[in-house]
């Protein structure tokens, strides 16, 4: 007698995801020209409430660790940074991080002011060349001026922004301070994974990549390691439309200084690009005079030159149209 098998249904690795997660509704969607994989929660109460990613592996790792959870007894960088502002949401770990940081390099608290004001003079200078929308990358604690307030209070009343960041606190405080406000939007998004946030369907719809827009890379580049850094910049600087404005700022110092503050700062990885990591960075775009400079003196009212170990360099470049080639 000839025995026959019934063949067994081969479950797919995103249905293996549907059954793991049944409170999610998980789909494909191709958003601009790439195929991803997107995790919405029926229940606005589950975290997190959406993920998307561009493979089955990296949503499932995002769905079973979702946003980092706030831990007062690990020093963040967004929490730090915050300190050396001057702001308050910060802990007891976090201010013993920005004092072993200000016993290494005393001016490090002045150079993340000066970045700052460097960043408010700069998103005012993108609005008035006409920009009406910008993607913040790494915004950290909302603090006044927030690009929101500074393009407002330019020529572009109407402007929308989006503010991205993976840290949770960051994320809890821009939506609570956000939630009437219809002409921002906060998102989760890392850095590290460029394409999910150039392709975040949420960003997709909330802001036009067909028109100019303004990137913001304020103080973020230098946790990432040079070709990781070049890499992630030239990723994000391909998917602006021509006439986009980039606007950037990293730490940089002498190579004992840069030794000692990686040392320093445990918070995360620290990297000393300075001024020619910056140059490699905005390859491409055509840089705003004053170029490359210290961010204390980029269009700055008043600058006094003087020898320092370590600047906060900065610099906004805009991505020009591509050369006609003479073909229709």
């Amino acid at each position: 007698m000839t025995r026959t098998w019934s063949a067994l249904p081969i479950r797919s690795a995103l249905d293996g995801l549907r059954l793991e997660f049944p409170e999610y509704r998980i789909s494909q969607q191709v958003i601009g020209d790439r195929l991803f994989y997107v995790a919405e929660a029926a229940d606005p109460q589950v975290r997190p409430v959406f993920a998307q990613a561009q493979t089955v592996d990296r949503l499932g790792s995002k769905l079973r660790i979702p946003e980092v959870e706030i831990n007062a007894a690990v020093p963040t960088i967004a929490r730090i940074y915050d300190f050396l502002l001057g702001g308050k949401d910060n802990f007891e770990a976090d201010r013993q991080q920005a004092r072993n940081v200000l016993e290494v390099y005393s001016q490090a608290a002045e150079l993340v002011i000066q970045a700052r004001q460097f960043q408010a003079r700069a998103v005012t200078y993108a609005a008035q060349q006409g920009i009406g929308q910008f993607l913040d990358v790494g915004c950290g604690l909302p603090t006044a001026p927030n690009t929101h307030q500074t393009a407002s209070q330019a020529i572009t009343p109407g402007a929308r922004i989006v503010y991205v960041d993976n840290d949770a606190q960051v994320l809890t405080h821009a939506r609570n301070l956000l939630a009437d406000n219809t002409r921002v939007l906060a998102c989760a998004g890392d850095l590290a994974w460029p394409a999910e946030i150039l392709y975040d369907w949420r960003i997709r719809k909330f802001l036009d990549f067909h028109q100019p827009l303004c990137l913001v890379l304020a103080m973020t580049m230098h946790f990432f390691p040079p070709d990781r850094a070049e890499a992630i910049t030239a990723e994000l600087i391909h998917a602006l439309p021509a006439g986009s404005y980039v606007i950037m700022s990293v730490v940089g110092g002498d190579a004992d200084l840069g030794h000692d503050m990686a040392r320093a700062y445990t918070a995360a990885p620290v990297y000393n690009h300075g001024q020619g990591g910056l140059a490699r960075f905005l390859t491409g775009l055509d840089l705003i005079d004053p170029g490359i400079v210290p961010a204390r003196q980029w269009r700055a009212p008043m600058f006094v030159p003087g020898p320092r170990r370590g600047q906060a360099w900065a610099a906004v470049g805009r991505k020009p149209a591509p050369a006609d080639t003479g073909q229709p």
